[in-house]
């Protein structure tokens, strides 16, 4: 089993690869059986603090139990549940910064006119004015920023010979590294089991609400396109946000503008339970 790197959103979960990646087509998307329910090949919207144990199907193990949908592999999760005794409540919790450490040396303002003026002299054509109204924009400054994260868990379970029960709540929050997207998650869930005699029943129920605004576009491709002599933003255009022009022609989009003046938002509940008797 490989644990790849994720797209670095908000709120993305990992490439998981089974048996290499060696095998015919696309292999990175096993499903995900929780509690015996299938939720398909992606689990970013699960509370992963209520995990008590995890095992990794592969092959034909996960074929003779999930069909086709097993081909990639399975990983089976078994959530927390109440053991007998007195009511025992428990909390974690951590808050810190995720940032992009390493940039690109990208050509400033002075830089960036002496290359482009040689290019149009080069070519006999008119240089345009590109230092107009003097901006010197570090792209990679502007849109790259500390992203906080924090995950609050609380619990309370217990129960005697007869019952068990597991109550929890789950907060999860994090912000891009770079400006515009964010990831808010709220979770709850409720494991209970009674027994009487040779009878038992219980249920896993999850529930979910999940808050992001994803990001647009390719907002680095942007930041090594668009020139240091455009602003990030002008109030001289209906956007607010600067733009190329006839004397600063541009290959690009203002990626800040791009993130916060385009809408690419989620919203929306998950219920996932079982009950079994």
């Amino acid at each position: 089993v490989t644990v790849g790197s994720t797209s670095g959103a908000p709120g993305a979960t990992p490439n998981i690869l089974i048996r290499g990646s060696g095998t015919f087509g696309s292999n990175d998307r096993p499903i995900y059986v929780i509690d015996g329910v299938i939720i398909g090949s992606a689990a970013a919207d699960f509370n992963p603090n209520d995990v008590e144990s995890v095992s990794v199907l592969k092959d034909a193990a996960a074929t003779a139990l999930y069909g086709s949908r097993g081909m990639n592999g399975a990983i089976i999760i078994t959530t927390k549940r109440g053991k007998a005794g007195k009511p025992k409540v428990e909390y974690s919790g951590y808050y810190g910064v995720q940032n992009i450490a390493r940039r690109l040396p990208l050509a400033r303002r002075d830089d960036y006119i002496k290359l482009w003026t040689l290019s149009y002299q080069n070519g006999k054509q008119p240089v345009p004015n590109f230092g107009v109204g003097g901006y010197d924009t570090d792209w990679q400054e502007e849109l790259i920023k500390p992203g906080a994260i924090t995950d609050q868990n609380v619990s309370i379970s217990g129960g005697n010979e007869s019952s068990t029960y597991l109550i929890s709540a789950n907060y999860f929050d994090q912000d891009g590294t770079i400006v515009g997207p964010r990831y808010k998650r709220y979770a709850a869930r409720v494991n209970s089991e009674a027994k009487r005699g040779r009878f038992k029943v219980g249920e896993s129920l999850y529930l979910a609400y999940i808050n992001e605004r994803r990001v647009v576009g390719q907002p680095f491709d942007q930041v090594v396109r668009m020139p240091p002599t455009v602003p990030v933003y002008d109030p001289n255009n209906l956007s607010g946000y600067g733009f190329g022009s006839d004397n600063n022609a541009t290959f690009g989009t203002n990626p800040i503008g791009q993130q916060l003046k385009d809408d690419n938002l989620g919203r929306g509940y998950k219920l996932l339970g079982n009950v079994y008797g």
